[in-house]
């Protein structure tokens, strides 16, 4: 086999709660990043700044409860 045919394409998603990490799970995805950008897509806030570290494990504890066999990638705040 030529190395072109042995690469296996990945899929990576964001997920910040349970009920999408749920989705992602079953769906097969590789890679979930839960990120900073919890705080503009989910809080509202104009920036990631506000974000803190205790929100970020809440979040990411949550979504590998629910999908505790995929790869996670937890963000770490500004500046951290």
């Amino acid at each position: 086999m030529r190395e072109e045919e042995d690469r296996q394409p990945i899929t990576w998603l964001t997920a910040y709660d349970y009920p999408t990490a749920q989705m992602e799970n079953r769906a097969g995805i590789d890679i979930i990043l839960m990120g900073d950008s919890i705080g503009m897509a989910i809080f509202g806030y104009d920036s990631t700044l506000p974000v803190t570290m205790d929100l970020l494990i809440t979040h990411t504890q949550a979504v590998q409860k629910r999908a505790p066999n995929v790869f996670l990638i937890g963000d770490m705040p500004y500046m951290s």
